[in-house]
């Protein structure tokens, strides 16, 4: 349809200029603003938002993908959101969330948050709420099995030290901060 298309079962492509609404979706589903489905097996390309309840495939939006669970993939511009299980990759320019469990990447500039992951996150920060089995690469890092330690020291130098470790027993971030009557430092590594 030229601005609405909407369907119980599409077996090959819906394309709209503004929205395309189905129950179950084999194929592909292109629009210009908005994309619903309860089932995708196959792709969801939209410049604003697309939203499925199961995917199986890919979803790929300028702005935000939304789904209850996604085998595969999710690409967005700002964000991607998924309520529950994520197998496979996630990307976005700002930020990624998943409900439940990623056995994948979760990969953004900003951030990353995920119930519990079997392998990367990549971001600025990265918060895994369970345990991590895996990695997380980013400035802070937090997870229930992870390095959570903040430190406080004085050097025979007259500096005081500010140190603060996240990360994984396997790879850790350290972020410092020096203080003396001279000189001012932040170090990160």
């Amino acid at each position: 349809g030229l601005l609405r298309a909407q369907t119980y079962r599409t077996d090959g492509a819906m394309i709209s200029i503004g929205m395309n609404q189905a129950t179950v979706v084999n194929g592909a589903q292109v629009s210009y603003m908005f994309n619903t489905a309860k089932k995708l097996n196959g792709a969801q390309g939209s410049s604003i938002i697309n939203y499925a309840g199961e995917v199986l495939g890919a979803q790929g939006a300028g702005c935000v993908n939304i789904a209850k669970s996604v085998k595969y993939c999710q690409g967005a511009g700002i964000g991607n959101l998924c309520s529950g299980e994520l197998k496979g990759i996630q990307g976005a320019g700002i930020f990624n969330i998943a409900g439940g469990k990623v056995e994948g990447i979760q990969g953004s500039s900003i951030f990353n948050v995920a119930y519990s992951v079997d392998g990367l996150q990549a971001g600025l920060v990265n918060v895994c709420i369970d345990d991590v089995d895996g990695f997380q690469i980013g400035l802070i890092n937090i997870s229930r099995n992870g390095i959570k330690e903040v430190a406080v020291s004085y050097s025979t130098e007259e500096e005081i030290i500010f140190t603060l470790n996240t990360g994984s027993k396997h790879l850790y971030t350290v972020f410092g901060l020096s203080l003396n009557s001279n000189n001012f430092y932040v170090e990160a590594g």
